[in-house]
């Protein structure tokens, strides 16, 4: 039984009318109201200098907007236009500034300052990485893909905290010889721990916590307990790695280390894997490893 048609009437024609301006006065009202907010942020920043990442996110607002309902579109559009173009030259100038600082202070102590990419601005100093967001001037410092320091975009302290975080590394650092002995150790742990038998697989990231344990002296631990265990960062694991392999020392006394690749979909959460680098800018994502006797060696 087919539905009657509704049959049409002034009242609903109005209701009709009614409830389609009210829409479109709410999304007047949506896009008067982010510009407003945008416009309201703006003038309270100090100065466009040093405010420069709030006023560049009310700028993302106000760019979204409307002001068409006021007759101020025109306007608006104007304004958005100056503002993109005050941030692209403040950008480009404190780019040049700190890159010039930056390179001469570098060349100084012997070292240099390699150009990675732009979006954002990422610089490579030694092992190092450092990217810089010009208008929050802010620097993140990292190695192997791993943050380790945020600090601001200015020379003296991003030259300070490049020395701080490389003394840390080499402070911490074991040599590679030591560290085969430890990284074993550590396998050894998490394979108990999962009761499984030598030579099986263990996620890389599974030995962190084996890691800090082995790493920590005997009678800190007696008297401290899990007090005593100091983390052992990724990035650190990661630089290990890449010198046992700059080393030569994947194999000792009879004991081989190999490492999985991290390929396809187990590349997706990054938190699972660790990308150790290698030659250059090169690298490659490894997401297991197995400690092997080597055939033909005692004990093997």
């Amino acid at each position: 039984m087919t539905k009657p048609a509704e049959v049409s009437s002034p009242e609903r024609e109005l209701a009709a009318r009614v409830d389609a301006l009210k829409k479109e006065v709410q999304g007047a009202m949506r896009d008067l109201n982010r510009a407003r907010s945008a416009l309201e942020s703006m003038t309270r920043a100090g100065t466009f200098a040093s405010d420069a990442a709030k006023v560049a996110d009310a700028l993302r607002d106000l760019r979204r907007s409307s002001l068409d309902a006021l007759g101020l579109e025109d306007e608006r559009a104007a304004l958005v236009g100056e503002l993109d173009a005050y941030f692209e030259r403040e950008k480009t100038r404190a780019r040049m500034q700190l890159l010039g600082e930056l390179d001469r202070a570098l060349r100084t102590e012997g070292g240099r300052l390699e150009h990675l990419g732009d979006q954002p601005l990422t610089l490579g100093v030694g092992p190092l990485t450092v990217t810089i967001d010009l208008l929050a001037r802010r620097a993140t410092l990292s190695y192997a893909r791993e943050d380790i320091a945020t600090v601001d975009a200015d020379a003296p302290t991003l030259l300070s905290a490049l020395t701080r975080v490389r003394a840390s590394i080499q402070e911490r650092a074991l040599e590679s010889e030591t560290f085969f002995e430890q990284l074993e150790r550590a396998y050894r742990v998490q394979l108990a721990m999962a009761g499984l038998p030598d030579g099986e697989r263990v996620d890389l990231v599974d030995l962190l916590v084996p890691l800090s344990l082995v790493d920590a002296d005997s009678s800190a631990r007696r008297k401290k307990g899990l007090d005593a265990l100091k983390p052992w960062p990724r990035y650190l694991l990661a630089y290990q790695l890449q010198r046992l392999r700059r080393d030569g020392l994947l194999e000792r006394q009879g004991r081989r280390l190999d490492l999985g690749t991290a390929t396809g979909g187990s590349t997706k959460n990054k938190r699972d894997v660790l990308f150790v680098p290698g030659p250059g800018t090169d690298g490659q994502y490894y997401l297991s490893l197995r400690f092997q006797s080597v055939p033909g060696t005692p004990g093997s």
